[in-house]
């Protein structure tokens, strides 16, 4: 349609979507079957917008309130605005543009894909919820591919609420960039790739298994807290690097470092 779509009530169910100008839900139940073309701004305020097709978002995308579902891929070229809201189900979501993430839930095993820059901004209280409805899905996933940038602005949390432990896996570049608090990271993290804190500390507290490089400057610290780490023959820590596991039910947090440590 070259018309602006809004929805706001009821249920529908569609076979595909085309908008070539602004795309508005902020109430009820959208659901389509097929492909989805958004060529303008997208907003989803509230209700439940549910994608089982291929679709792609080339304007803005602006999440705000209300669920992103579906077994369907959408695939964000434009920028994009993750300020609350959720994502579930089975489906993938990749961030190929610039934007940010301030808060966000994940469910029921959906995967986040940063394949452009992302910056996790907004207030310290905000946080990246993962199996958020403790649903039998799937905690929900984000990873960084290797074009990816996850630039951290905040010391916010990154946290699982119940049941599947969730995993962000970087084969990318995180970074922190602002802050001089401390973000945690109490996800199970995989990296593979560049992890570096500028300033402030980022903890991580619930274990993974890694094969690229941890390095600080400034005032940065990397935090390895809580969980099991394993730390490869590949990876490399460079800079202020802490170790502070506990133990827990008679067992200890291990960090077992076989690559280098400068």
């Amino acid at each position: 349609t070259e018309s602006p779509v809004t929805f706001s009530s009821g249920a529908a169910t569609i076979q595909n979507l085309v908008v070539s100008t602004t795309f508005t839900q902020s109430f009820g139940a959208l659901t389509v079957l097929g492909p989805s073309q958004f060529n303008g701004p997208v907003t989803l305020s509230g209700g439940t917008l549910t994608l089982h097709g291929p679709s792609y978002a080339t304007g803005e995308f602006t999440l705000s309130g209300g669920t992103l579902t579906g077994s369907g891929t959408l695939t964000i070229t434009g920028g994009h605005a993750l300020i609350s809201g959720a994502m579930t189900g089975s489906g993938y979501t990749i961030l190929a543009g610039t934007g940010t993430i301030s808060s966000l839930n994940l469910d029921d095993d959906r995967l986040v894909r940063i394949a452009g820059t992302t910056a996790w901004t907004g207030a310290s209280y905000e946080r990246i919820y993962f199996n958020y409805l403790g649903s039998g899905g799937g905690a929900g996933r984000m990873e960084t591919t290797a074009t990816g940038v996850f630039d951290i602005r905040t010391d916010a949390l990154m946290v699982n609420l119940s049941g599947t432990a969730g995993q962000f896996t970087n084969a990318g570049v995180i970074r922190k960039t602002f802050g001089t608090g401390t973000t945690g990271l109490d996800v199970q993290v995989v990296n593979s790739g560049a992890f570096d804190v500028q300033t402030g500390t980022v903890r991580l507290g619930a274990g993974g298994t890694h094969t690229g490089s941890f390095s600080t400057s400034g005032s940065g610290v990397v935090n390895f807290d809580r969980g099991v780490h394993h730390l490869q023959g590949a990876s490399a820590l460079t800079g202020s690097i802490s170790f502070t596991g506990s133990t827990q039910n008679g067992v200890a947090d291990v960090t077992t470092i076989d690559g280098s440590y400068a």
